[in-house]
This record gives structure tokens, sequence and C-alpha cells, in this order.
């Protein structure tokens, strides 16, 4: 159990010479979503470990709902070092307001991620 803070700034910048017109806006969104979820290590051997984790969350709270998946692979490098290597799935479905003040934030990231773990 846990949340997951959203903070999105988006900027617009547009000049199109000859004509006079330029535009200069910003806008930000944040929320935060509650979610639930679950992780599960293996350790192969003493320096290999695989580590699957997931949550689910948002539940008309924050989003109507968000989701989060990843594969690592880990090498333990010394006792106190491990680096990751893995896949990670984050999606999201968002709104809030209607009419010219309606937001919505319906995306999913995909993508390689990496880590180093310190232990003391």
């Amino acid at each position: 159990m846990g949340g997951r803070y959203w903070n999105l700034l988006a900027t617009l910048d547009l000049s199109i010479p000859k004509t006079g017109v330029f535009v200069d806006t910003s806008g930000r969104k944040d929320w935060i979503d509650p979610f639930l979820g679950a992780r599960m290590r293996l350790d192969l051997n003493d320096k290999f470990s695989l580590s699957l984790r997931g949550d689910v969350g948002g539940f008309d709270v924050g989003s109507k709902f968000t989701y989060n998946a990843m594969g690592l692979v880990g090498y333990n490098i010394s006792r106190v070092v491990s680096l990751w290597l893995g896949y990670r799935v984050l999606g999201v479905n968002y709104e809030s307001g209607s009419g010219f003040n309606k937001f919505k934030y319906d995306m999913t990231m995909y993508g390689p991620i990496t880590g180093i773990v310190f232990r003391f």
C-alpha cells in the first residue's frame, strides 16, 4: 500500500514571424494516487537475483486508474552494492474539470530501467 505523486508541467512557446503572433503559456497539474502492490524477489545464486514488482491504484481518488509493473535482474557487486537492470510499464488515466477547463491525461510509459542499491 502506498501513494504516487504526479506533477505535470506543460509549456507552449509559439511565435510566427512576420505575423505578430506570440503565445507563451504554461499549465501545471498535480495529484496523488493511492495504490496496492506486491513484489517478489528470487535469489538465483550469490551473484544474481530476479525481482518482479507491480501495483494498481487510482480508485477514482486521484486518477481513475493507474498501474505499474516491472521485471528486474540484479547483480551483486559486493555485500553492500548491487546493480539492477529491467523493464518498466507505468500507466495512468486521470481526468478533472469540464468544458474548456477539462484536463485529461491518459498515458502509458514504458522502457528500460536501471538502478544501483546500497545496503547498510
